[in-house]
């Protein structure tokens, strides 16, 4: 399987995707999420830690 790489774009490319894809955005909360994004993608530590934060702070707008 063909790995899309994401290291050569910004810190958002990552979290982009992942709120832009169906299936990876209802699994954004799995505990596997980074294993499973491996899978499709190589991507920066800050790509991941950007996607981090994107995704509690969706999380705490949730509970408003």
């Amino acid at each position: 399987m063909h790995k899309q790489d994401l290291t050569e774009y910004g810190s958002s490319e990552l979290s982009d995707n992942v709120m832009n894809d169906e299936s990876l955005y209802l699994s954004r909360n799995s505990a596997n999420l980074c294993e499973l994004l491996e899978e499709y993608f190589i991507f920066t530590t800050e790509q991941w830690d950007e996607l981090v934060q994107d995704l509690e702070d969706e999380k705490e707008e949730m509970e408003k």
